[in-house]
């Protein structure tokens, strides 16, 4: 057993399950903080990519935490675990998409409150280079 193992014990897929699963509140929380902050500051130009991409870094890195602490990864259940991931990455898009249709404040930059098709797209590549880059270190 090496000091890391004493630290951080090892949890399987289901205690990270459960754990992601507690953060997702905070993690929606995160992302209207971070509208309203660019909105305060003025920054309303490009906010939903900015905060959607933020939205993203901040499950990567809240999964980091507790991936890090994993055991081995190659076995079923972290198949299953991988593919909950990707269904709390796009639960969070999901939600940002719609906390931004929904904002009476967000209603004053069209462009932000109902983004085009083309500006969706736009961020979902870049959301998934930035998640194939990040997953690849871990499956």
């Amino acid at each position: 057993m090496t000091s890391t193992d004493t630290e951080f014990p090892a949890i399987n897929p289901n205690d990270i399950q459960v754990n992601l699963i507690k953060s997702i509140p905070g993690l929606k929380r995160g992302y209207q903080r971070g509208v309203n902050r660019d909105l305060s500051q003025h920054q309303c130009e490009g906010l939903f990519e900015r905060q959607t991409l933020a939205l993203i870094d901040n499950l990567m890195a809240e999964s980091d935490g507790l991936l890090n602490q994993a055991e081995q990864k190659t076995e079923k259940p972290w198949q299953e675990l991988q593919a909950r991931l990707q269904e709390h990455k796009n639960e969070l898009v999901q939600y940002a998409l719609h906390f931004n249709r929904t904002s009476c404040a967000l209603s004053n930059f069209p462009d932000e409150h109902t983004p085009s098709s083309d500006y969706i797209t736009s961020v979902l590549i870049q959301i998934e280079t930035k998640w194939n880059q990040w997953s690849s270190q871990y499956w």
